[in-house]
């Protein structure tokens, strides 16, 4: 732990904490949480939340379902 920042690694599994920021790494899988917003990464397709608005974004193609 460097100041505010904290990074925990797991054998493939990455968790990196700044402030309120959390980035948690498994594998190909990248989930990253700011205050009430998620994106979730998982190969080519993103998965954006923000309070009850869901987007996901599969390689060119973007999806945005509210």
């Amino acid at each position: 732990m460097f100041g505010g920042i904290t990074s925990l690694r797991v054998g493939g599994i990455t968790s990196l904490h700044v402030g309120g920021i959390t980035s948690l790494r498994v594998g190909g899988i990248t989930s990253l949480h700011v205050g009430g917003i998620t994106s979730l990464r998982v190969g080519g397709i993103t998965s954006l939340h923000v309070g009850g608005i869901t987007s996901l974004r599969v390689e060119g193609i973007k999806s945005l379902p509210v």
